[in-house]
């Protein structure tokens, strides 16, 4: 067993809703798929920060962290998250979501997936691509899996939720910080 998968009915049910818009998502499958061309292909994490205004979170900023990368993870050090916080500082933003990608077609929370996520904050989403976003993310709903903390642990949330509850937005433009070295 790769992981251990959580589902809450309770999601299901909630009016949580994310906007992101569709530049965002653009930026994000470039980061991860740039470890994807190479000789020997590596997993990748990018980070979503923004605003959230009660139950309503608004995707603004793509970030790529600097990370250490292999086939099998993607572990972001103590010292680049310091330089991701600042960035999200600076511009009064949260974070809303950490993607990463695997090597395979599996979208599920691996344990090392939840045990080395830097953050773990109650609503944080944590969306699985697969096979190292060689095909893209869309529809986020049928190719990613999508999991939120849930203050104990990475639940994942339904199909039916996540094409209800995230709104991709053709007009809306986000920023991109690239803190690779």
């Amino acid at each position: 067993m790769k992981g251990l998968f959580f589902h809450d009915k309770k999601c299901d049910v909630d009016d949580f809703n994310y906007y992101i818009p569709r530049q965002a998502i653009g930026d994000t499958e470039r980061i991860l798929s740039d470890f994807s061309s190479k000789r020997y292909p590596c997993e990748e994490i990018v980070y979503w920060a923004g605003v959230r205004e009660g139950n309503r979170s608004m995707v603004r900023l793509v970030v790529a962290p600097d990370a250490k990368t292999d086939s099998g993870r993607a572990i972001v050090s103590q010292d680049a998250n310091f330089y991701f916080i600042k960035a999200l500082s600076a511009r009064k933003f949260v974070q809303i979501a950490q993607v990463h990608t695997h090597p395979s077609s599996w979208v599920g929370h691996s344990l090392g997936d939840s045990k080395y996520a830097a953050f773990k904050v109650k609503c944080l989403l944590s969306i699985v691509v697969p096979v190292y976003c060689k095909k893209g993310m869309l529809p986020l709903e049928k190719r990613c899996g999508v999991h939120r903390f849930d203050g104990d642990r990475f639940v994942r949330l339904s199909k039916k939720y996540v094409g209800t509850h995230f709104h991709i937005l053709d007009n809306e433009e986000s920023a991109i910080e690239d803190l690779r070295e």
